[in-house]
């Protein structure tokens, strides 16, 4: 048979889930509490919690790529090579496609830095195609290769992060109504508040993704080790 991980194991049980989900909502609860005693700076552009937010993606994309060179078999490396540029794109919209690198347009001493990435990036618009080229390649790629052929396996192994994907979910919701955005809104935070607690629940919505990748990933190796 196969050989297990502990972490799997546990990652993959109702005790685990469970877990996860309550650390999760505390996570998020005591963010939306908090955020007016700490300082607005934190949730500012290039702020310490967006800088640990592009500290996960690129991690998430390298993590992708080790995979991908270590898989010596399809469609399991197929997967990993697809996976690997989505982590690159989050990191690059976060960073405004690469607007936070310039000089900000403004500076208010509350919300921070504006950056804007239509005023000061000349290749804004081949954002959007090189992203329609890049979904349309990984598209190809997950045909040519049969990579719907792991969800079985997945399932199988209860390695399907559906928690995760769940909390990312949820993680980005709270982000939205703390932004004011989708007609939602979070009452009882001033300004500058608001803005860290999107900034904190959108870390917590990577962190979720970075956690499913793990758990796929855990999977896989699983998968690939011969039995004993």
């Amino acid at each position: 048979m196969n050989r297990t991980s502990p972490i799997f194991d546990y990652a993959s049980s109702t005790q685990g889930q469970l877990t996860t989900i309550v650390l999760t909502a505390l996570a998020l609860l005591g963010g939306y509490y908090l955020a007016p005693y700490l300082p607005p700076v934190w949730g500012w552009e290039n702020g310490l919690i967006e800088n640990a937010q592009v500290l996960v993606l690129i991690a998430g994309s390298f993590w992708a790529i080790r995979e991908a060179r270590h898989s010596q078999r399809q469609p399991h490396r197929a997967f990993w090579w697809i996976i690997c540029p989505i982590w690159l794109a989050m990191a690059l919209r976060e960073l405004s496609w690469g607007a936070c690198l310039l000089m900000p347009l403004h500076i208010d001493p509350v919300t921070g830095p504006t950056f804007s990435s239509s005023q000061q990036l000349f290749y804004k618009p081949f954002i959007a195609p090189t992203l329609a080229a890049m979904l349309l390649v990984q598209a190809l790629l997950a045909l040519r290769w049969r990579v719907d052929k792991l969800l079985p396996q997945l399932w199988r192994m209860r390695a399907i992060p559906l928690i995760e994907i769940g909390i990312f979910v949820v993680s980005f919701l709270v982000s939205t109504a703390a932004e004011g955005h989708m007609g939602m809104h979070l009452s009882g935070l001033p300004e500058g508040s608001d803005q860290l607690l999107e900034e904190w629940a959108e870390l917590w919505a990577y962190l979720a993704l970075f956690a499913a990748q793990a758990r796929v990933a855990m999977a896989l190796r699983i998968a690939r080790t011969p039995p004993t």
